[in-house]
């Protein structure tokens, strides 16, 4: 697979002075749905293109808990700052060590690679853009951002907890995260916390509604996500979330 770069050409979002402020002091930011749809580009046609891939996500089949809850896809991009240009990487396999990931680190784990409505979509290039922007005014001096997407989908079902993040409260070995809600249906509990390295909460909050979203230093702060339950056994239920880590190159 060759490179494939395109370029934002919308004019960055203002007002990221709380977002910045409260990244660099407390090393995490919610940002509610209102927040998000003012202080960042959320065009409602690709919202809905956007959010409407995550019905095409596949099984992860690397679940060492045999846990069959979970979908994913998955790519890797590069933010070229100056040149406000997205460019993304040839698809390729995802690795952890098992030092961040006590469950599934430790192997090359080959997820379905991000569609082509997915790359293509105005909403995602320009989340992706404001973004490196925001953590770049945090971080200082940077040339370029690694990305790597990760749209999951937990399900639950009636006798089955979906667990988001079942390797327990963690770190991701990178410098932010992003996670931005995309939607809730038919369950219970997905409640999100936020702790110092040695494990003292700091924050507890659910991120329920569609365009919520939590940003943090993934190196100063630790994050983990309760199990989820069904609500219904009528219909599928499920959380769908979009996990954007970015390391600085």
């Amino acid at each position: 697979m060759r490179d494939v770069a395109f370029s934002t050409d919308r004019a960055p979002s203002r007002a990221w002075g709380e977002f910045v402020k409260s990244v660099s002091d407390d090393a995490y930011h919610f940002i509610g749905c209102e927040e998000f749809c003012t202080h960042f580009r959320a065009d409602s046609a690709e919202w809905d293109e956007f959010s409407a891939c995550w019905d095409g996500l596949t099984q992860d089949l690397y679940m060492n808990d045999q846990g069959l809850y979970r979908y994913r896809r998955y790519g890797e991009f590069l933010f070229l700052i100056s040149e406000r240009q997205l460019v993304q990487l040839p698809h390729g396999p995802y690795h952890q060590p098992e030092y961040i990931n006590n469950l599934n680190g430790g192997v090359m784990r080959n997820f379905d690679p991000l569609d082509h409505v997915f790359v293509k979509n105005g909403f995602f290039k320009g989340l992706m853009e404001d973004l490196s922007l925001m953590f770049g005014a945090v971080e200082g001096g940077v040339e370029k951002w690694n990305i790597k997407l990760h749209p999951y989908r937990i399900r639950a079902a009636v006798g089955m907890q979906g667990r988001p993040t079942p390797e327990g409260v963690h770190r991701d070995g990178v410098d932010y995260i992003a996670v931005l809600m995309i939607r809730r249906k038919n369950i219970i509990g997905g409640e999100t916390c936020v702790t110092t390295n040695d494990g003292v909460p700091l924050r507890a909050l659910t991120l329920a509604r569609p365009k919520d979203m939590l940003v943090f230093d993934d190196r100063r702060v630790m994050h983990g996500v309760s199990p989820i339950e069904c609500v219904a056994d009528s219909c599928d239920a499920y959380r769908d979330v979009l996990v954007v880590a970015f390391t600085r190159c």
